[in-house]
């Protein structure tokens, strides 16, 4: 996915871009709702990326992904 390659080239800003892309293409769905979390965790902003996550959890309660990447998480 190019979002997370994105992310692996520290291109945050872009990252976001193709994101806020897919959200506009196909509205809020559980992987994309990760994305911002991802994001935030990879500049460093941990607290704001935890946050983030617990917001993508309330929004889709059912989706697998964000539950693993949630404990993947747990620290």
């Amino acid at each position: 996915r190019l979002v997370h390659a994105l992310i692996a080239n520290q291109r945050y800003d872009e990252a976001r871009e193709v994101a806020e892309e897919g959200r506009a293409l196909l509205g809020d769905d559980g992987a994309l709702a990760s994305t911002e979390a991802r994001i935030l965790r990879a500049r460093g902003e941990l607290a704001a990326s935890r946050e983030a996550l617990r917001e993508a959890l309330a929004r889709h309660p059912e989706d697998d992904g964000l539950w693993m990447l949630h404990l993947e998480w747990l620290e």
